[in-house]
């Protein structure tokens, strides 16, 4: 779907994935502010802030990667794709 779109499809696309990383971003910050560290999902230094092409870019290449990832859905793809990104660290 992605690949294939054209004018304002591609923009659309990074703007949806992009709000669905500030949603998880935001829950990831709760639960670490709440002490539930076994709950943060990904780590993303604070001092970078992920934009739409960049989270469709990190995807890409992790299914690339592991191809069996692109048979699942897309928010799943992506945390997974985030976590490999982005692991925390004890």
């Amino acid at each position: 779907m992605y690949n294939n779109a054209t004018g304002n499809g591609r923009q659309d696309v990074q703007r949806h994935v992009e709000t669905f990383e500030q949603g998880v971003s935001a829950a990831n910050s709760y639960n670490n502010a709440e002490g539930r560290d076994d709950a943060v999902l990904y780590c993303v230094p604070t001092n970078i802030l992920l934009k739409g092409d960049q989270l469709m870019d990190i995807l890409r290449r992790q299914v690339e990667a592991d191809p069996d990832l692109g048979t699942t859905v897309w928010q799943i793809a992506l945390i997974e794709a985030l976590r490999e990104e982005f692991p925390c660290r004890p």
